[in-house]
């Protein structure tokens, strides 16, 4: 699957074309801008009209259209710079390049990238397939796209187990409800109350889950210690991008999540509400309505930068990274 880019052919264009250099840079090591592809006149053309100008000034651009070009490019370039300066500091050590200026801009892979700056990437790569900057043929799309949730479901409960401080089970992996019961004994144990139900007697439309309506469960631990009537946050990580309002956790997911129990484990159930985008009012307002706690990507990078040293050793986060780390690859070398 290589990655054929459409050319830039707007000076409103630039965070695609800061996508595309962040994704450039990680499939080959290293991107500038003067590598973007732009169909000149169309970049011309949207700077002339998006631009308040005089009757003399749009006469003199029309006389030297390559004065006009260059301008476009000074502005498409410099608001794409300003994201590129913008994410690093957003990111700080956490980001995955070398950010240079000589005097145009570069980008240049760290030897070592962590899961903040994985979940940086792959957001670009998305972004681009989103809007369609990034076009794939159908089978490798549908691959992409696969991928792509599965990829968002794991750096959101890395992100989960930052925001909350404790530990994590992500039950978004398990094939059968056998297995997720396996990890809510496993979460009973963790907290000393509470039993699973016996498979036989889960109600039918329970049995068929395979992770009970939740991709992730997290505990509040901000001390490193499991206090009795803790909080525990469902996770639910969507890639959906409109119409969120059914992928809120509220009252009646919980409790069909708390049918899996044959005595609930004394916590307080919270949902997490996790999106691959920027920040919309609408999905805060339907958090806040349903006692849930929301994430967007700019939140997901600040969370998975918290994650305690102690939780990075521990193998729920070893085994989320490393299959960060493999999906992340398979794209990349698919991409070559």
């Amino acid at each position: 699957m290589r990655f054929p880019f459409e050319t830039i052919d707007s000076v409103d264009d630039y965070r695609s074309a800061a996508w595309i250099m962040i994704v450039q840079a990680f499939v080959h090591g290293t991107s500038r801008e003067s590598e973007l592809g732009i169909d000149a006149d169309a970049v011309r053309e949207s700077f002339i009209e998006g631009t308040a100008l005089t009757p003399e000034e749009r006469s003199n651009y029309a006389d030297e259209p390559a004065t006009a070009l260059t301008d476009a490019k000074q502005s498409l370039y410099g608001q794409m710079r300003e994201v590129l300066r913008s994410d690093e500091k957003l990111l700080q050590d956490d980001y995955p390049f070398t950010l240079s200026f000589d005097p145009q801009a570069k980008l240049v892979i760290k030897e070592t990238v962590g899961a903040a700056g994985l979940a940086y990437i792959w957001r670009a790569a998305f972004a681009l397939v989103s809007v369609k900057v990034l076009q794939l043929p159908k089978q490798e799309k549908n691959d992409f796209d696969t991928q792509s949730e599965k990829l968002f479901e794991l750096f959101a409960t890395l992100a989960l187990g930052g925001r909350a401080s404790g530990p994590v089970w992500y039950l978004g992996r398990h094939r059968s409800v056998q297995k997720l019961l396996r990890s809510l004994e496993e979460l009973c144990k963790t907290l000393g109350s509470g039993e699973v139900q016996e498979v036989g007697k889960l109600r039918a439309y329970v049995k068929n889950s395979n992770d009970g309506g939740v991709d992730a469960i997290s505990l509040y631990a901000p001390n490193g210690t499991i206090e009795s009537g803790t909080s525990a946050y469902l996770l639910s990580a969507t890639v959906q991008a409109s119409n969120r309002a059914s992928k809120v956790i509220g009252d009646r997911e919980k409790k069909r999540f708390r049918k899996l129990f044959r005595s609930e484990p004394l916590i307080a159930m919270h949902g997490a509400l996790a999106i691959p985008f920027e920040q919309d009012e609408r999905d805060r307002e339907y958090c806040a309505d349903s006692d849930s706690i929301y994430m967007d990507m700019d939140s997901i990078y600040r969370f998975i930068r918290r994650i305690s040293a102690e939780n990075l050793r521990q193998a729920w986060s070893r085994h989320i990274i490393l299959s960060v780390r493999c999906r992340i690859n398979h794209l990349a070398r698919s991409a070559i």
